[in-house]
């Protein structure tokens, strides 16, 4: 007796989509990796001490200038693949400390809300200036840190995120600065510009020609994102001058 046609096609079509899901995961999981750049620069020396403790990647100056930076990574984003950016930081005399996401997604509210509560604990039991930034995702949860802790910020930086939506930090009286790329698949221009009126009207708009999502950071392929036209170190070196003129 022949197996029912419907009951083969129902087959098909699971066995389909499972090995769809499995392959598009293991992209995924592939292509976040931090890559691309030289491993010293996790490796601290006399100019940088580099501590990893729980939820923070801490780069520490040897002779530090006082302003500090909490960076919050991109969703699924190794936060290592931020390193070369914080690294440069702290070599400039400013500390700067990566905050881990909770599974590196922070998939659900309570995951954001930790997030956020990360970042202040760092803030409070580290006195001094901190400026908080983050890319994609991490600029979400840096937004809440503003929004819930601005009295503890010295500045915002939003960096390749379409955020604030529905947040409006449009009274904030820290800088903040927005810095976006023009072939950015993900957060697209169309979606930085709509956030204008939830930001202060001082923002400092950073717009990066050619620049796109993935080359905020060094890691693989965005999904979504699109190709970009200036190479990874020169968007990575005008993402740097805007995060210096913040911390300075």
């Amino acid at each position: 007796m022949k197996r029912p046609r419907w009951k083969t096609v129902r087959r098909v079509w699971i066995t389909t989509g499972l090995t769809a899901t499995v392959l598009f995961n293991g992209w995924m999981l592939a292509s976040s990796r931090a890559r691309g750049f030289d491993r010293s620069v996790l490796q601290s020396d006399d100019r940088v001490t580099i501590l990893e403790e729980g939820p923070y990647l801490d780069f520490k100056p040897n002779v530090a200038n006082g302003t500090g930076l909490v960076f919050y990574p991109g969703s699924g984003i190794d936060p290592k693949a931020y390193a070369p950016l914080a690294r440069s930081v702290a070599e400039r005399g400013h500390e700067a400390v990566i905050v881990k996401l909770p599974m590196r997604l922070a998939p659900f509210e309570f995951q954001k809300d930790e997030a956020v509560e990360r970042g202040r604990t760092w803030i409070e039991s580290h006195p001094g200036r901190w400026v908080a930034a983050g890319h994609s995702l991490g600029g979400v949860i840096a937004s809440r840190l503003a929004a819930a802790h601005g009295d503890l910020l010295a500045g915002l930086v939003l960096i390749g995120t379409s955020h604030p939506v529905v947040l409006d930090l449009s009274r904030a009286t820290y800088p903040v600065t927005k810095v976006y790329g023009t072939n950015d698949g993900v957060a697209t221009v169309e979606k930085i510009e709509a956030t204008r009126s939830r930001l202060p009207p001082q923002t400092r708009w950073v717009r990066i020609e050619g620049g796109n999502h993935a080359q905020f950071g060094w890691y693989g392929r965005q999904f979504r994102d699109r190709p970009a036209t200036i190479s990874r170190e020169e968007q990575q070196a005008r993402t740097l001058e805007a995060l210096l003129d913040v911390l300075r």
